[in-house]
């Protein structure tokens, strides 16, 4: 079967009520995963973008999205979990059952990757886009990330060639100082919260609500007193964007 070279699209994460396809499409916004799958457990802006995390017992999915909170690259770690990855090539839609899938299947069914190591395949995608399957000593597939090629490097799970290499120079912003969350909090909302160079925050504004107006107010009111360290690109500081759960 020919490499893969198009479209990787998810279906089936163990969390959603329905099939999520749709809405965890890499150039889509998190808010329509977030329509789909819930609130999730946390969100982390890092280095690598802005890491949105969902969780069951036994499965983790992880959304990378930019400072605009469209989703870039996704990680998903099928422990237990009954996700299928369909992947489109050169006309062959392949369909990969993320739990019991092995490396040789792998082999089997994508054919000759482009990059590889013992434990990893990597399949460039077009339109920029890269899938790579990661597998554990045994062979059996681990988690799966996909997504546009720099967001994917960033990770830092594979070897990065030198086009990969310039894009790894950002430093993220790191928390200094957050009021406490109230001891009775019940409302949870996501802020998003633009940076300056000092570490100050300069704007806030909610990305996704607690469907509660006094709460809402209250978690910006909270965001306008974090303080952080500066983001830094190729060492210099810079103006960024973090994300933040506040729990009101």
């Amino acid at each position: 079967m020919n490499r893969a070279t198009a479209l990787v699209t998810l279906a089936g994460f163990a969390l959603a009520t329905r099939t999520p396809a749709d809405a965890q499409q890499i150039g889509h916004s998190i808010t329509a995963a977030i329509d789909e799958l819930g609130m999730p457990a946390s969100v982390e802006s890092l280095d690598a973008g802005h890491t949105w995390t969902w969780r069951t017992p036994r499965a983790e999915l992880h959304v990378i999205t930019d400072d605009q909170a469209v989703v870039k690259a996704i990680d998903e770690r099928p422990l237990e979990a009954s996700d299928v990855l369909s992947v489109e090539m050169q006309g062959t839609s392949a369909h990969i059952p993320l739990l019991g899938y092995t490396l040789a299947q792998a082999d089997a069914h994508l054919g000759t990757a482009d990059h590889s190591g013992a434990t990893f395949r990597t399949y460039d995608l077009s339109n920029g886009q890269t899938l790579d399957l990661f597998f554990d000593d045994a062979g059996r597939l681990t988690h799966a990330v996909y997504g546009q090629r720099g967001y994917v490097g960033r990770l830092g799970l594979v070897p990065a060639d030198r086009d990969m290499l310039r894009i790894l120079q950002y430093t993220a912003p790191r928390l200094r100082f957050a009021p406490p969350a109230p001891p009775n909090a019940s409302h949870r909302t996501i802020v998003r919260c633009d940076v300056g160079q000092d570490g100050r925050v300069e704007s806030v504004a909610v990305i996704v609500s607690a469907h509660d107006s006094a709460a809402d107010a209250r978690a910006l009111s909270l965001a306008r007193e974090t303080r952080f360290t500066a983001a830094k690109l190729d060492n210099v500081r810079v103006k960024s964007v973090v994300f933040r759960m506040i729990a009101t």
